[in-house]
């Protein structure tokens, strides 16, 4: 009696290697997300250049690019905030706390009755400054991991560039007749969703800076820069840092300051997500931009940080399922 046929068997095994797959990549899930997205950011260039230097140069020129362009933004912005740090510590920080020690000594010794309390308040801080240096660690620890990730991400990428048709010749294995014939589908919008967020992103980095240029602000650079990445948190925006700078200003009595950043966080809040976003996402996409918008917002709940580039992905993959079954 035969109880399952040759087909279903096949079937069966090829879902139980899928399912390994996901399993044995699953530890790589953060780095292989960003690695997509910097595939998608860079295919473009790397298409264009490559017939002129070869498609290996032309990806490793690309990723060098984008990891030199990275590393002068966060020197640029390290530097600053040095110099920033500098000028606000006392020019002789050294000197007040050794002068400030002097005092102390000389008060304990003319009044004994309070070294207990002296006492319980350096167990305390002993406990705090543990607790920190365990804080510093595990900070650090998570800043290696990151690191890893960061470097795995550009190899993944590198070798998705150099190999793009095997790429996706691996992936079309994987998948029935139905679905492959909307992998171009699935393509599209996943360029689409990242370019036209990253093009979003840049356009509003560049209205920041030139409005803090233009009205006198401080650190026009740095603000473009931190106006263009927190475009990509969902909801939140460039305004984290253009409401509370509005209060700021407002008491110091600089109240042109004050109504310049007000009036920028609601311009933030309402244009790049109803109208750039759209136009944009409109012309690459054939997604909603609210499912879109949804998809960033679920993709960061359920995945953290790589649920930026997973989320999308999901919804560009549903959304290519959806027309295969339809079809």
């Amino acid at each position: 009696m035969k109880f399952i046929s040759e087909k279903d068997l096949i079937a069966v095994l090829g879902v139980i290697g899928v399912i390994a797959i996901c399993w044995i990549f699953s530890p790589l899930l953060e780095a292989i997300a960003y690695a997509v997205l910097l595939y998608y950011l860079s295919r473009p260039v790397v298409r264009f250049i490559e017939g002129k230097i070869g498609r290996i140069t032309a990806a490793l020129l690309v990723l060098l690019t984008l990891i030199l362009s990275i590393l002068a933004i966060f020197i640029f912005i390290s530097i600053q905030s040095f110099n920033e740090l500098s000028s606000l510590a006392p020019d002789s920080l050294v000197a007040s706390f050794v002068s400030a020690s002097k005092s102390l000594s000389t008060f304990l010794s003319t009044h004994p009755e309070f070294n207990p309390i002296i006492a319980s308040l350096s167990s305390q801080m002993d406990k705090f400054m543990q607790s920190l240096a365990n804080q510093i660690i595990s900070i650090l620890f998570r800043m290696f991991n990151l690191l890893i990730t960061i470097v795995m991400s550009f190899v993944i990428a590198f070798f998705m560039l150099i190999d793009d048709g095997k790429f996706r010749q691996f992936v079309e294995r994987l998948l029935p007749k139905q679905v492959r014939r909307e992998l171009s589908r699935i393509d599209k919008n996943l360029y689409g969703i990242y370019v036209g967020s990253l093009l979003s992103a840049l356009i509003v980095g560049l209205i920041t800076g030139f409005t803090f240029f233009l009205f006198g602000l401080p650190y026009p650079v740095i603000s473009g820069i931190l106006a263009a990445v927190l475009q990509f948190i969902p909801m939140v925006g460039p305004q984290l840092f253009l409401i509370p700078g509005a209060f700021v200003a407002f008491v110091y009595k600089a109240y042109l300051q004050t109504i310049v950043l007000l009036a920028l966080a609601v311009f933030l809040f309402f244009v790049p997500d109803n109208v750039i976003k759209p136009i944009i996402l409109g012309k690459t996409t054939g997604i909603h931009p609210l499912l879109v918008l949804l998809s960033f917002i679920g993709g960061v709940v359920v995945f953290g940080p790589a649920g930026f580039v997973i989320g999308p992905a999901v919804l560009a993959i549903s959304d290519g399922l959806i027309h295969a079954w339809i079809d």
